[in-house]
């Protein structure tokens, strides 16, 4: 079973026209191809950072591979 990240559970929904309008927004100007892909690898690569560093600290260095820390490093992160 997965871990629901707190911020997400007090996160505020949109009502369903809000969310089927901001679909066709970010559909339309949103990234696509491999501009999406490192997007996305990105965005991965930080929530398990994160999670790891605030869950499981002492094990960060073994867990986490130099190449992610590299793109980690690319964003400034809350603790």
């Amino acid at each position: 079973m997965q871990q629901s990240i707190p911020a997400y559970d007090k996160g505020v929904t949109l009502p369903m026209w809000a969310a089927k309008l901001m679909g066709v927004v970010i559909e339309k100007i949103g990234p696509k191809g491999l501009e999406y892909a490192r997007f996305s690898i990105d965005s991965h690569f930080t929530r398990n950072y994160l999670y790891v560093k605030r869950h499981y600290s002492e094990k960060l260095e073994a867990h986490v591979p130099d190449y992610a820390k590299r793109i980690v490093q690319q964003y400034k992160l809350p603790d």
